[in-house]
């Protein structure tokens, strides 16, 4: 990858020069700056929609309010039951479900993680 490929890369977000196997480092880096750019404009989306219902109703709870962050190894549970809910909300088998909790911890949050969430 050249040096003018490789400031493309790192400068933009639609540029498709990081999908490449010659340069999974740069591949990784604008993955993560895209999650990163999607939780901050989905938690400022969020906190406008907040002020705004607010500001409609007086009866908007303002106390009910959240904040999309990156998963951590402590939401490996909560991450499991999500995946029960969805395959049960979608008619699956129990024994559809293969993974574990030990699974999302090795593949998820060790120091080549296979998902982001």
């Amino acid at each position: 990858m050249s040096t003018a490929d490789r400031s493309r890369c790192t400068n933009s977000l639609a540029t498709k020069c990081c999908v490449s196997s010659q340069d999974n480092a740069c591949a990784l880096k604008h993955l993560n700056h895209v999650i990163d750019t999607c939780i901050q404009r989905t938690n400022a989306n969020l906190e406008n929609a907040s002020r705004d219902m607010s500001s409609v109703s007086a009866e908007a709870d303002s106390s009910c309010t959240f904040r999309v962050r990156r998963a951590t190894i402590d939401d490996v549970q909560s991450i499991m039951t999500l995946v029960c809910d969805l395959a049960i909300f979608e008619k699956c088998e129990p024994k559809a479900i293969t993974t574990t909790t030990n699974n999302f911890q090795c593949d998820g949050f060790g120091p080549n993680p296979m998902f982001h969430c």
